[in-house]
């Protein structure tokens, strides 16, 4: 059998090859393929017939068996051999090595800078893992497309390179990035190489965004112990009292991790440069006090970046497996968190100076004597910007209701959307989470948030809770159905607290965190050094000879959405550098 069957298997590999060679695009690959094949099926053929020839001979009732069993594993080796090889191209491989030169070389001749190779990963994101920027940077130049995911773990190139730490390449993939901006940020967090996080910060990554878990990016950098990317995402505007789907804040996950060295920080970020940060980084400008124009080009602040360490504190890819791409979302209203970073889309981006001091401050939503002596909680919230509110010495922005915008000549919604830049955003948020109102409606189990493992208290209705400055005034236990319980009944409870040293009141609802103040945020038009200070329901003009007239309907953490009332446009204004 086998004296008949290996001279025809070779005759028709060598025809399928002659074939291969005159009708595909790649006579070569179609040659090779032949020659694999014959070796192969030769290979398989031979090795099965002799096994069962052995059995027939020795066991003959156990030939059907064998034969099966045979046939499977062959199939099984096959699949093997195809998932190990597919998409092997040269070009992948001098992707993944880093060989720069040969992929401008493979890509000039016209080899598929697409072909997803070793793991599903595309060219792009191999050479993001475990090759050069040079390599990066040529692929970039023969069109690979940075937003395409790999098929393993949905992980760009940007995403890649993040979690490697390189600083250099994250500055080159970012600007091409912004579909992953988010993620990547999540994942250089968990990771803690600060050059990292402070790079994606300046490019603006939003450190208000959260994976499936609902954790923000500070709250990976607390649960992995990274001190210094705590600061950095700190000064950028992050919100310590934000609670993920178990309601744990970044407090509650690093002591549970057993980072004790992290809730100090947290209580008491520090204005300094990091070590390790380059010139120019939003850390440095804010100690320093120097206006954004002024800070120095990433681009020129990107050495020293191979010194980024790949596995920080031991975490590694298994750890980023929660950090799920794709999955980032604004948190809804009632979890708007207090504060946040001038992160810009377009170039370099330095932290207000005094906005950060405020942030490392931890100005108390209540008045820091509070009543009868109670301390507010440190860091509860950022107070709003009226004018009792606003701390000595902070710098004041003219309101935007009322105004014109001289900067803007062309006032048309287009125009609007494309120069006006929302450069900052705050909004107090009270320390505390209502837990549980018990049957007898009189009480509630209350917790003060920022405290890592502090367990929930009983307050009485009058009570004072802790020494947040707040009193429950009254509770309401409440069950309601809808779609969140899926037919069954929901606890809907909620409870009223009073700032005891303004006699404002608050509605707190079960497992939610709630605002303090009016959402506040700054804009800038990029002229004139124009910087006003807008909250929702502000009307303002633009235009030289035919202005418009624009209301601020929605103002959130990541955007500003006008209305145009002339003609009944709305836009949508984005987070960045005013254009």
């Amino acid at each position: 059998m086998l004296r008949v069957a290996i001279p025809v298997t070779v005759a028709v590999g060598i025809v399928a090859g002659l074939i291969g060679a005159l009708v595909a695009a790649d006579a070569g690959k179609a040659v090779l393929g032949a020659a694999i094949g014959i070796v192969i099926v030769v290979a398989f053929f031979t090795v099965g017939q002799v096994v069962v020839g052995a059995v027939l001979r020795t066991a003959p009732q156990m030939a059907m068996s064998v034969a099966l069993m045979v046939y499977l594993v062959k199939i099984g080796i096959l699949f093997i051999f195809i998932v190990l090889f597919q998409g092997t191209t040269a070009l992948f491989e001098a992707a993944r090595a880093g060989r720069a030169e040969a992929v401008r070389y493979l890509a000039s001749v016209g080899a598929d800078v697409t072909v997803a190779g070793t793991g599903f990963d595309t060219p792009l994101v191999a050479a993001a893992r475990t090759g050069t920027l040079e390599t990066v940077q040529a692929l970039l130049e023969a069109k690979a497309d940075p937003a395409v995911r790999t098929e393993r773990n949905m992980w760009t190139a940007l995403t890649a390179a993040a979690h490697r730490g390189d600083v250099a390449m994250v500055n080159l993939l970012a600007p091409v990035s912004s579909g992953s901006l988010d993620e990547a940020l999540q994942i250089a967090s968990l990771k803690g190489v600060p050059q990292v996080v402070d790079a994606l910060l300046r490019h603006g990554a939003d450190v208000f965004s959260r994976s499936k878990e609902n954790k923000t990016p500070l709250m990976y950098a607390a649960e992995f112990g990274h001190a210094d990317a705590v600061r950095l995402l700190l000064l950028a505007g992050s919100n310590k009292l934000l609670i993920d789907n178990n309601r744990q804040t970044a407090a509650d996950l690093a002591l549970a991790r057993g980072h004790t060295h992290i809730p100090p920080v947290l209580d008491d970020p520090k204005l300094v440069p990091v070590e390790g940060v380059p010139a120019g980084s939003a850390v440095a400008a804010a100690e320093a006090g120097v206006p954004a124009e002024s800070v120095v080009p990433q681009e020129e602040a990107a050495a020293g970046s191979e010194a980024a360490g790949l596995e920080a504190q031991g975490t590694g890819e298994a750890d980023v497996a929660a950090v799920v791409p794709g999955a980032t979302a604004v948190p809804d209203a009632t979890l708007a968190p207090s504060g946040a970073g001038l992160a810009a889309a377009d170039g370099p981006v330095v932290v207000d100076p005094e906005l950060s001091a405020a942030v490392a401050e931890g100005a108390p939503f209540a008045s820091p004597d509070g009543e009868d002596g109670v301390n507010p909680v440190a860091g509860a919230g950022v107070p709003g910007r009226g004018a009792a509110d606003r701390p000595s010495g902070r710098r004041e922005y003219p309101r935007l209701q009322g105004v014109k915008l001289s900067g803007l000549a062309d006032g048309s919604t287009e125009a609007v959307k494309e120069r006006v830049r929302l450069r900052d955003f705050r909004e107090g948020q009270l320390p505390i989470v209502l837990e549980e109102v018990p049957a007898a409606g009189e009480a509630a189990r209350i917790r003060v948030l920022g405290r890592g493992g502090s367990a929930p208290e009983i307050v009485p209705a009058g009570g004072v809770i802790g020494d947040t400055g707040l009193e429950l005034v009254r509770v309401e236990r409440k069950f309601a159905s809808g779609k969140m319980g899926q037919g069954r009944l929901v606890d809907v409870s909620h409870a009223v607290v009073r700032e005891r040293s303004t006699g404002r009141r608050h509605v707190v609802h079960r497992h939610q965190t709630a605002p303090s103040t009016e959402a506040t945020a700054l804009i800038s038009t990029g002229v004139d050094g124009e910087v006003y200070e807008v909250q929702e329901g502000d009307e303002f003009t633009a235009g030289g000879k035919k202005p418009s007239r624009y209301k601020v309907i929605d103002l959130r953490p990541t955007q500003m959405v006008i209305e145009n009332l002339e003609t009944g446009e709305t836009a949508t204004v984005a987070r960045g550098d005013a254009r």
